[in-house]
């Protein structure tokens, strides 16, 4: 049995998200960010690895670093997490896009398909530093070298 094949912009994981309809999510989570009071956050500890150890995981501080950052407190944001200043307003543009016209959204995922290579290089580039950032805060952390969230300015 042969299976057709997929169209274009359904071959690659980014561009299948960006035609498709997942993008939405994105405005749930902008949403959470949104609400989620800067400094408290929800009032009790979601993550499972920080309640665990009591050193911050790789994404730990992600949600307050993007909630001070849409009032406009760039410090505070950079103390909770400084990755935020990238991810957020990634977050904040895919929130813009996934309100385009299903048609716009699958023309400019086919104009990606090009750099397909070297989207996905930057990806990874981007995600081994995310990691290793991490590790290297959990560990300042654990050792007592720094507190959570820091003062890095």
């Amino acid at each position: 049995m042969n299976l057709p094949d997929p169209r274009p912009e359904q071959r690659w994981w980014l561009t299948a998200f960006l035609a498709g309809r997942q993008p939405r999510l994105c405005l749930l989570v902008l949403l959470v960010v949104a609400l989620m009071p800067p400094e408290k956050g929800l009032g009790f500890d979601l993550c499972f690895f920080h309640r665990s150890t009591g050193g911050p995981c790789p994404g730990c501080g992600m949600t307050r670093a993007g909630s001070n950052l849409l009032r406009g407190n760039v410090r505070r944001s950079i103390d909770y997490h400084p990755f935020g200043l990238i991810l957020h307003p990634i977050l904040l543009g895919l929130c813009a896009f996934s309100l385009l016209p299903g048609a716009a959204r699958r023309a400019f995922a086919l104009r990606l398909l090009p750099w397909q290579r070297v989207i996905g290089i930057a990806h990874l580039v981007f995600w081994s530093v995310f990691v290793a950032f991490g590790i290297a805060r959990w560990t300042a952390v654990m050792a007592g070298m720094m507190e959570f969230p820091a003062n890095w300015l």
